[in-house]
């Protein structure tokens, strides 16, 4: 289960958490570069210029109001099952609990899912000018993915091969970008075991 803010508080303040904050923070200190920095920059005008206009918070500028309508009853639907199936203590919950919050936040992400596949651009081309091409690929891709996934809202992805740099002359030097929409269906252990009693 995903733990609730409380929990989250208490392991990032014991002995583990901050471990594991020390360890991110040698994982950011190898990673701060200029191809880095760079593609953390390139990340955040992407997502300023682009990626922002398609994420879970725009989806209701889309659809129809009936689509909107249903998507309010999945998300209430959700409230009413963390609220009250995911109050119990681990130890309390059964198997047949477990499923049922799953299935409840599956269903929910489902359905977004499908709105977005209907609504947004399957895929985004984007073209980015700069006067320094990166050395280390590696380092920027990482900069751009590190950037695009902590705004907590990207419904697009993409991979190293998806960029292409292009040098014209002195002055002319572009990074072009290819992004898929991310809309693959989610599976998880409870699901599977769901489907498996059926």
């Amino acid at each position: 289960m995903r733990p609730n803010l409380k929990e989250y508080i208490e392991f990032i303040n014991s002995p583990e958490g901050i471990k594991q904050r020390e360890k991110e923070d040698r994982i950011a200190n190898k990673n701060a570069n200029i191809d880095f920095s760079l593609g953390l920059l390139v990340g955040e005008i992407i997502w300023r210029k682009t990626l922002s206009a398609y994420t879970n918070n725009t989806l209701s500028s889309f659809i129809t109001e009936q689509e909107e309508i249903d998507m309010i009853y999945a998300l209430e639907k959700q409230y009413h099952n963390v609220m009250f199936t995911n109050r119990k203590p681990d130890d309390k919950m059964t198997l047949e609990d477990k499923i049922e919050a799953e299935r409840v936040w599956y269903e929910e992400v489902s359905y977004k899912q499908k709105l977005m596949g209907k609504y947004f651009p399957v895929e985004i081309k984007f073209t980015q000018s700069v006067s320094y091409i990166p050395e280390n690929i590696d380092k920027f891709f990482a900069g751009v993915r590190h950037y695009l996934w902590n705004t907590d809202a990207c419904s697009y992805n993409f991979s190293k091969e998806n960029i292409e740099i292009e040098k014209m002359g002195i002055l002319g030097k572009f990074i072009h970008f290819t992004f898929a929409l991310d809309n693959e269906q989610l599976k998880t252990k409870y699901l599977e075991q769901y489907d498996k009693q059926d």
